[in-house]
């Protein structure tokens, strides 16, 4: 089995388990009231990196932002932006709603701003006890390679 089909064959595995997850938390669990304290904490700017997990590929850690606008009840909404390794392309923004599962774990929907490219998927995100960091995966549709991705994230709080 060549590195490609290896690499296709882990993304799907590791994916179909997020998305598993993904519904079984949003399906039988609603999205539970985020603390006045936790909706502080996560409102605002946060920055990190993206990295493909199958590191094989070579692909470099993207640095992506976020940015918390709305946390309200049980709802939260963010966008994100990075840069895409397509110079013609530029700065992509995505979309995302979702809500926390036991007040910890962030489940959130997501979808590019511009809705004339294809590009959708989920991020499940846990939060850290001191509200600073969050890490996590994302899985979606990558409109740059067009297929399916699997991809580790970190992101820190910024001031």
């Amino acid at each position: 089995m060549d590195t490609k089909v290896a690499s296709e064959v882990i993304a799907a595995l590791i994916g179909g388990g997020i998305v598993g997850v993904g519904k079984a938390v949003r399906d039988r669990i609603p999205y539970q009231t985020v603390s006045r304290a936790r909706a502080r904490a996560l409102k605002g700017h946060w920055e990190g990196t993206v990295q493909p997990v199958d590191k094989s590929a070579g692909a470099a850690p993207l640095p992506i932002s976020f940015t918390f606008s709305a946390v309200a009840w049980k709802r939260v909404r963010a966008d994100s932006k990075f840069i895409s390794p397509d110079p013609v392309r530029g700065e992509v923004i995505n979309d995302y709603k979702g809500g926390f599962y036991q007040h910890r774990y962030l489940l959130m929907d997501y979808r590019k701003r511009d809705r004339g490219i294809n590009g959708c998927g989920a991020v499940l995100l846990e939060l850290s006890a001191d509200s600073r960091t969050l890490k996590g995966y994302f899985l979606g549709y990558s409109s740059h390679q067009a297929k399916l991705f699997v991809s580790e994230v970190t992101l820190v709080k910024k001031a």
